[in-house]
């Protein structure tokens, strides 16, 4: 069965919602009837779809379709960095993480099927403005942390951990998706990550294109936990080039001098997370939540961070 057209790929890029982006009635991927489209870019589309087999709702996310004859080399590259994705996922059984059920290759198309959850991304969040509670940063963290050290452990890295990546569920659980970035070192069973990410949440070591390990997911949720507790990313810029110089030869300001009720331990933490060479960040994701954890225990206050500052569209990216 051929794919069914897919929505036009440019609204994603002039920011049309999703709610926007129509789906024909009674439109299949073999057995699974496509609902609605929950968003894409330049991968591909992730649709929300129903499996009548099992009577349940899904997540399907589809390789965009590259189908002049010069763009093959590009659609063979997604199309393994989504068998990739679905590899690994299927590896993954925890909580957090969100659940791949398997991936579905014909000649000229694949997808993966997925555990649908019920939610928004942090990154949908947090460019809304939305304030997180010092508590709630915590859980949330813990939950990350939690996911990334279970995905460590099992040798995978995810290699681009960002806002866009989290999910968060009405019930208020955070899930962590989207392992395509990421390719699994055969010699040393644990994954080897070169010029993948995203700019403003890269590690310098990806920002080099050398080969990084489980400490580049350390410095990426570094750069979360900041942009939580402060309301500012550490790195900006105007562009994606300026974005990774900054990462590479710049350190942020302590947080607990942007966000002065914060203890200087908290900052302290958060650093550590963000130190340019691997060696000095925490060494596993358990060490990096246990040290905040002990830190944010001087923080008792249960609303958000008096000195969150909404940022603009550019610093968002």
């Amino acid at each position: 069965m051929p794919l069914p057209s897919p929505p036009d790929y440019s609204a994603f890029a002039k920011g049309r919602k999703r709610s926007d982006m129509r789906v024909a009635k009674h439109t299949y991927f073999d057995r699974y009837e496509l609902l609605q489209v929950l968003g894409g870019g330049g991968m591909g589309i992730v649709y929300k779809a129903y499996d009548p087999v099992l009577e349940r709702l899904v997540a399907i996310k589809t390789v965009r379709d590259h189908r002049p004859r010069q763009a093959d080399a590009r659609s063979a590259e997604l199309h393994q960095r989504l068998k990739r994705e679905a590899s690994l996922g299927k590896r993954l059984t925890h909580p957090n993480i969100v659940h791949v059920h398997q991936c579905i290759c014909h000649p000229r198309y694949c997808y993966i099927v997925m555990e649908f959850v019920d939610g928004k991304s942090l990154g949908a969040h947090l460019n809304t403005g939305h304030r997180f509670a010092i508590p709630e940063i915590q859980r949330l963290m813990h939950q990350l942390l939690s996911a990334l050290d279970y995905a460590h452990r099992h040798g995978v890295v995810h290699g681009d951990v960002k806002p866009g990546n989290l999910l968060l569920a009405s019930s208020g659980e955070l899930r962590v998706t989207d392992f395509g970035a990421a390719h699994l070192d055969r010699a040393t069973q644990e994954q080897s990550l070169a010029l993948t990410g995203t700019p403003s949440y890269m590690a310098p070591e990806q920002c080099l294109g050398l080969s990084g390990d489980s400490r580049a997911d350390i410095f990426s949720t570094g750069v979360i936990l900041y942009q939580l507790l402060t309301g500012d990313k550490p790195f900006t810029g105007s562009s994606a080039k300026t974005r990774m110089h900054n990462v590479l030869q710049t350190m942020p300001a302590d947080p607990s001098r942007v966000a002065p009720l914060l203890p200087p331990q908290v900052g302290a933490v958060v650093l550590k997370a963000l130190a340019k060479r691997p060696e000095e960040r925490f060494a596993t994701a358990r060490a990096f939540d246990e040290a905040l954890t002990t830190a944010l225990a001087l923080f008792r206050q249960l609303t958000p961070c008096p000195t969150w500052r909404s940022t603009d569209a550019a610093s968002r990216r």
